[in-house]
């Protein structure tokens, strides 16, 4: 990320990690933690700032699609700024 740093053109980044993550493992998901900690500082070095980035550390989190599920509807509230309800209104169709 360092050689291709990103132009702030509105985009908004929702970055988790469980805290748990790469505890245990020998291949490079070992470095998960620090390696987000390094992506978000790189991006709030670009300029992206508290309403354009976040960084969300799961206690207890591992690399689990259950705790993928669980965060998800966090992230799309906040990437969209919006209730997630919007996304499947009840409405009538014809």
């Amino acid at each position: 990320m360092r050689g291709h740093m990103i132009a702030d053109e509105g985009q908004r980044f929702y970055m988790y990690v469980g805290d748990q993550e790469g505890v245990g493992k020998k291949t490079i998901q070992s470095a998960m933690m620090a390696r987000t900690r390094q992506a978000y500082a790189l991006l709030a070095d670009s300029g992206f700032n508290g309403a354009k980035l976040r960084l969300v550390i799961g206690e207890g989190g591992h690399h689990l699609v259950p705790v993928f599920v669980e965060q998800f509807p966090e992230a799309l509230k906040w990437i969209f700024g919006m209730d997630t309800n919007t996304f499947f209104p009840d409405t009538e169709r014809g």
